[in-house]
């Protein structure tokens, strides 16, 4: 076998390099800010991440609100259903803003959707959030995905329609900590083989 052959095999097993990857290996949920406000043209990129997501049919059904109001930031942190689970998103009061992410499903195409249990709409949510998220990481900011709520006290404090279907919250800040590889990231995955099959 030629040294180029020998060179090529050895490049073949070598894991390919992704610069997505890393950021998907540093993010993690932040639930501790350092309390320094987020420049307006990086939220706006955020929500031009957002939306440059797929969707069903290019539906696009998604209204994102970008809170920076400290007032109301402090009220969105405490919009959980009640009792004790508030403690659960208290952490959002932190935050330098939060995203309320609103789905706007297609009353025909979702509806008929619904019909085949494929809440399509919400997979087009989770992928415009995601979108967020990543490029949040990648410019050095801390995002929790907030999904515990309470849709009618969201929808007043915001001003949008009794109607409105709120998706999730997105806490946003500069972490205390610096986003970087976690060590016991495979530790606290579940291994690939239990996730994943081939045919």
């Amino acid at each position: 076998m030629s040294q180029n052959q020998v060179e090529g095999t050895t490049q073949q097993k070598q894991p390919p390099r992704s610069a997505v990857f890393d950021v998907i290996s540093a993010r993690r949920s932040v639930r501790e800010f350092d309390g320094r406000p987020i420049p307006q043209e990086v939220l706006d990129l955020l929500v031009e991440a957002a939306r440059r997501a797929p969707s069903s049919c290019n539906t696009q059904p998604w209204h994102f609100t970008v809170v920076t109001d400290r007032e109301k930031i402090a009220a969105l942190a405490k919009v959980a259903p009640g009792g004790i689970e508030q403690r659960f998103i208290s952490f959002a009061a932190q935050a330098a803003a939060i995203i309320v992410v609103s789905a706007r499903p297609k009353l025909l195409i979702h509806r008929a959707a619904g019909t085949l249990e494929r809440d399509c709409h919400l997979l087009d949510i989770g992928a415009a959030v995601e979108h967020m998220v990543l490029v949040a990481a990648e410019l050095g900011l801390g995002s929790c995905w907030i999904g515990w709520l309470h849709q009618r006290k969201v929808n007043e404090l915001i001003g949008r329609p009794r109607r409105n279907r709120v998706a999730a919250l997105l806490a946003l800040g500069y972490p205390k900590e610096p986003l970087l590889p976690r060590d016991d990231w495979d530790r606290r995955r579940r291994p690939r083989e239990e996730i994943s099959s081939a045919l």
